[in-house]
């Protein structure tokens, strides 16, 4: 199977530094590096936030000779499919979920981004994507949809992103920026899922190994309940 990182996106910090670090070490070659939009609907923002993400790799030393970003206006099918094939590394960006989906699943390359055996690195929507649920539920303006949907299931669990809590009395979550977000949408939404829910400055990450929790601000949600990972819970 794959390594994967899955994190709600990644900034000039120590998380960042811990990252990238652990990937130089995971990949085998740096060559070639496919990035997946997270903003299909909006190419040219995509493009943009796939070249920030270039600009990363590089400052932590990890400079690919090749940076592909897909793109259905000007590549056929067949076309991606092959750049992920040669890939050493995939690359979700962070975006729309649904918008997201639809690019993976219009394109026919659904198949390959499941069976990628290298490294992948997945961000907000795109770590979602990944999921067995994607828990999609009205969080701001912009992604103001109730629709949970299957995700790829490249792993036994979900993510859900930008989980930065600003306070939590009796179970009443409120979240920095994520001003439509209710507790009983997101139970309705996650059912009997078990969801790792990840501030900006968390990952997880995913081996034939095991599951690893990386962070200090971790939410776990399962059998219905919702706790700090690492408190005490019943």
């Amino acid at each position: 199977m794959a390594i994967y990182y899955l994190v709600s996106g990644i900034d000039y910090n120590d998380m960042g530094k811990e990252i990238f670090d652990r990937i130089g070490k995971d990949l085998e070659d740096i060559k070639k590096v496919v990035f997946i939009p997270g903003k299909p609907h909006e190419m040219e923002k995509s493009f943009f936030e796939k070249e920030l993400s270039a600009e990363k790799f590089k400052y932590y030393g990890i400079d690919f000779s090749e940076y592909v970003f897909l793109d259905d206006k000007t590549m056929t099918s067949s076309e991606m499919k092959a750049h992920i094939d040669t890939a050493d590394m995939l690359v979700l960006l962070g975006g729309h979920p649904e918008k997201q989906m639809k690019f993976i699943r219009g394109n026919n390359i659904t198949k390959e981004v499941i069976l990628f055996d290298k490294v992948v690195l997945a961000m907000s929507a795109g770590a979602m994507n990944l999921s067995r649920i994607c828990v999609n539920i009205p969080l701001t303006e912009y992604y103001n949809d109730y629709n949970p949907y299957n995700g790829l299931w490249c792993f036994e669990f979900s993510i859900m992103p930008h989980f930065n809590v600003v306070s939590n009395e009796n179970g009443g979550i409120k979240l920095h920026h994520y001003d439509k977000f209710n507790m009983d949408n997101f139970k309705r939404a996650a059912g009997n899922e078990l969801v790792y829910c990840l501030s900006d400055n968390d990952f997880v990450r995913v081996s034939d190994r095991g599951t690893e929790l990386c962070g200090d601000n971790i939410y776990v949600y399962e059998n219905g309940e919702i706790y700090k990972e690492g408190d005490s819970h019943e």
